[in-house]
């Protein structure tokens, strides 16, 4: 394992079998809690409309989620897909127990999971 200097991130050998990909890179990058990092870049994106409109345009990426994380990451809320989607199906989850009689398939839950578009959602509406 490298530690790359100055950026917190440790990156990861990549196996030859991946090396068919372009733009493979393990790394490791400490994260903090999704609800948290979500909060602070809504509050940097209603006082940086420049930042609003490049998280907006990440709905247009290739990798949406991944590329909003890493601006997110960049802009100092570091969290990765992997966590939001999780956030999201946990959420869900919790919300589905407090159901009387169970609700996972309650249609007041469709789509709640999606943590990324419900953001996106938020932001639009940000004044």
């Amino acid at each position: 394992l490298n530690n790359k200097k100055g950026t917190g991130a440790t990156s990861v050998p990549v196996p030859a079998f991946l090396n068919r990909f372009k733009e493979v890179t393990l790394m490791y990058q400490p994260t903090m809690p999704v609800p948290e990092a979500l909060s602070g870049l809504k509050a940097a994106a209603k006082a940086d409309p420049e930042l609003k409109a490049q998280l907006l345009a990440t709905r247009e990426a290739k990798y949406p989620l991944t590329t909003f994380c890493k601006i997110a990451t960049e802009k100092g809320f570091p969290m990765s897909p992997m966590d939001v989607i999780d956030y999201g199906e946990q959420e869900v989850a919790a919300m589905a127990r407090s159901i009387n009689g169970g609700g996972e398939n309650h249609p007041s839950l469709n789509g709640a999971d999606d943590t990324y578009e419900l953001f996106m959602i938020e932001l639009e509406e940000l004044v």
